[in-house]
């Protein structure tokens, strides 16, 4: 079916949309393709987690509450679990506190409210132990029990640090270019604009015969959106130089972000509205 779509010019189509409920405020994804988020329900003061396979679509679990309903927010994830931190006080921003949870399931595998963890690689993290105004120290611990392995030096912390940053589960990722005017790439894509009602710079990323376009444009929803200069943040598949598909991402927005669209072993991400994930598989043997 794909084929024939692209034979024919017909226009693509989304693989799969998870909504897992309350506004998506941070993703993180495993080496494995699991990808764990942080929710927010803004007015209740509640923050949860939800799991999704980014192969398939299937909605591992949602609404994965915590002891600290608001307080506490998604670190990172460190091979297969996820990381949660904490405040020693709500009103304090340094971090404290860290709860290793398993990716897949959502099951909690242990707290500590000494730690604060640096970063992590495999199974292994680098935390520092005690508060900042403590002289903490630093250790290896094992992500999946809690066990502290071992004390760190500040060299062995530094090496540590930077297998972290060449970390595998990087591997596959497509990043998005900032597509400036004095970019020679920029004339290409703005035909596939509105030049008058465009804002700012444009975000592209190729991924074989598609380019991927995320840019913002003056909103034209109500005349008090234009009043106030809010955008709309508009996505793009181009195909060669046929939209293949384009749709509104995001609605009257005060100012531009980046990071709209992430891809991932081929397969394009992105939110809808801050509460939808949506899936486009680009590969050429996709189905």
């Amino acid at each position: 079916m794909k084929l024939l779509n692209r034979l024919f010019g017909g226009r693509l189509a989304p693989s799969w949309e998870v909504t897992p409920g309350a506004t998506l405020w941070k993703l993180e994804v495993t080496s494995r393709g699991v990808l764990i988020g942080e929710a927010r329900d803004i007015d209740a003061k509640r923050m949860s987690l939800f799991a999704i396979d980014l192969e398939t679509g299937s909605l591992l679990y949602s609404g994965r509450e915590f002891d600290e309903p608001w307080w506490a927010a998604l670190d990172s994830v460190i091979g297969d679990t996820a990381i949660i931190h904490r405040y020693p006080k709500p009103d304090m921003p340094n971090i404290l506190g860290a709860t290793s949870i398993d990716a897949s399931t959502g099951e909690q595998l242990w707290s500590d409210g000494t730690l604060r963890v640096v970063c992590g690689t495999d199974q292994i993290l680098l935390a520092q132990r005690g508060a900042v105004n403590e002289e903490p120290s630093l250790v290896f611990v094992d992500a999946r029990t809690g066990a502290v392995l071992s004390d760190a030096n500040d060299e062995q912390a530094t090496v540590f640090e930077n297998a972290c940053d060449d970390s595998t589960r990087w591997h596959g990722w497509i990043s998005a270019d900032i597509i400036d005017e004095d970019d020679p790439r920029f004339n290409v894509l703005l035909p596939h604009l509105d030049k008058d009602d465009r804002r700012g710079s444009i975000e592209a990323a190729w991924f074989g015969r598609y380019t991927i376009v995320s840019a913002y444009v003056r909103s034209r929803h109500s005349a008090d959106a234009m009043l106030q200069g809010q955008l709309d943040n508009i996505l793009l598949i181009l195909d060669g130089d046929r939209v293949a598909y384009r749709e509104t991402i995001a609605a009257r927005l005060p100012a531009p972000t980046s990071d709209s669209f992430f891809i991932r072993s081929g397969i394009l991400y992105f939110i809808r509205n801050g509460r939808t994930l949506v899936a486009f598989d680009l590969r050429d043997d996709a189905p």
